[in-house]
């Protein structure tokens, strides 16, 4: 299943949350700069000691992605030492497609079970990787029967709007917007399912039972691609 580039039915952002940190300290935790966001500002607010010792706080970062002919991607990446957890990374990536089949796996790990980068955004879960460099993000998503590849560029610079934090019930945010408009392409590797028909041995004709599906059966009938490629993006 192929879709040419065309617009968005949105305009595509990904917005990175940048932490929930509870208490005056909290302002130590970005960077606020006049200069342009370099890779280094975009970094995992994780990446600081500070955060990483706080027990309020959380970072999130989401890209979706609206397709013309109705089908979504979605991808979202959560650290947080929030309530029972601590350093818990988990990524989470959805693809919905027009023809109504969804692919869908989260993957979760513990503190010392994943990793991350200091010289820009990067976090690898699991075997699922997010790279944000300034101009593009990168995602690779592996599922049980799925893998997913979502490049996003951007025509504008990246955006960390003034005033560093915003308050909300004692706890605070700074939002940045890596690629606030831009482009994105992604490919969708299917796993194949052959599929196998029994057969009546006694009147030689097709049986009752409903075909049963075998990995690497030879097919009585065309399957699904195992290759489909989605593309959009914003002119």
């Amino acid at each position: 299943m192929k879709h040419a580039a065309a617009s968005l039915a949105v305009a595509l952002a990904v917005v990175a949350s940048a932490l929930a940190v509870v208490g005056c300290g909290a302002n130590r935790a970005v960077v606020i700069t006049d200069r342009p966001l370099t890779d280094r500002d975009l970094a995992m607010a994780w990446s600081r000691a500070d955060n990483r010792d706080s027990g309020d706080f959380s970072e999130q970062l989401k890209a979706i992605v609206m397709l013309p002919d109705g089908g979504k991607v979605y991808v979202r990446l959560s650290v947080t030492n929030v309530a029972k957890y601590d350093g818990r990374a988990e990524l989470l990536g959805k693809v919905e497609l027009a023809d109504g089949r969804t692919f869908r796996v989260k993957t979760a790990r513990d503190r010392d079970e994943w990793e991350y980068a200091d010289d820009h955004f990067h976090a690898k879960v699991g075997e699922s990787t997010v790279d944000v460099n300034v101009g593009k993000a990168v995602f690779h998503v592996v599922g049980d029967d799925f893998v997913l590849d979502l490049t996003i560029t951007s025509d504008l610079p990246p955006l960390r709007p003034g005033g560093g934090t915003f308050d909300r019930g004692g706890a605070f945010y700074a939002t940045t917007l890596p690629i606030p408009r831009g482009a994105a392409e992604a490919t969708l590797r299917v796993q194949a399912l052959a599929v196998k028909h029994d057969e009546d041995e006694e009147d030689g004709g097709e049986g009752d039972e409903e075909p049963a599906a075998e990995e690497g059966a030879a097919p009585s009938k065309p399957l699904p691609p195992a290759v489909e490629a989605i593309a959009a993006g914003v002119p």
